[in-house]
């Protein structure tokens, strides 16, 4: 990538996780704290963890083809280890997006984009079908999961955010050089 950018270029990479997030409060500085949901356990999980549990069947189908769930964890050490960009550009921020409207504080500015995420895990539910069939889940038991999520998402039951890991980086005024090897590919 760094070697298509121009000069000065900014290159910026985002990936949503596909593990759900809850704010579990807020700190002393009243900023909200959020963490990992729970994976799902129970054959039937409690109203709330539908989506959760989709979400993790479809890692877990990613994963068996090679995928990576984790990718957004090597954005800065990729980054940095290029000579191609700016030392010190890099810059790595998280965005919690609620999957529906559920929180009690949401400014009425950014009511369309929980509108948007709730819309958007629908149809991610949806377009999962064809993998999880392939996984061997039986297109039944599949169509009932969606119904759930779909009756969670429209009850406001998941009390869950997304979470969008954005990295940013300048490309250096310099010829591109040929970055080192590293463990991590994006």
């Amino acid at each position: 990538m760094a070697r298509i950018l121009r000069p000065g270029g900014i290159i910026i990479l985002f990936k949503p996780s596909m593990c759900l997030w809850h704010c579990r409060g807020r700190d002393m500085n009243g900023e909200d704290i959020y963490e990992p949901m729970g994976e799902y356990g129970a054959k039937d999980d409690p109203p709330g963890y539908q989506l959760q549990k989709v979400m993790c069947l479809v890692d877990e189908a990613v994963k068996k083809r090679g995928g990576s769930e984790d990718a957004w964890m090597y954005y800065r050490e990729l980054l940095e280890a290029n000579p191609n960009f700016e030392s010190g550009s890099v810059r790595i921020r998280w965005l919690n997006v609620p999957v529906c409207l559920f929180p009690p504080r949401i400014p009425d500015e950014h009511l369309w984009i929980c509108r948007l995420m709730e819309e958007n895990m629908k149809r991610c539910c949806d377009s999962w079908t064809p993998m999880l069939i392939e996984d061997g889940y039986e297109r039944a038991e599949i169509q009932r999961w969606k119904q759930l999520v779909h009756e969670e998402l429209n009850t406001k039951q998941t009390k869950a955010y997304t979470r969008w890991t954005f990295a940013v980086a300048t490309r250096t005024d310099a010829r591109w050089t040929s970055p080192p090897a590293s463990r991590a590919s994006v």
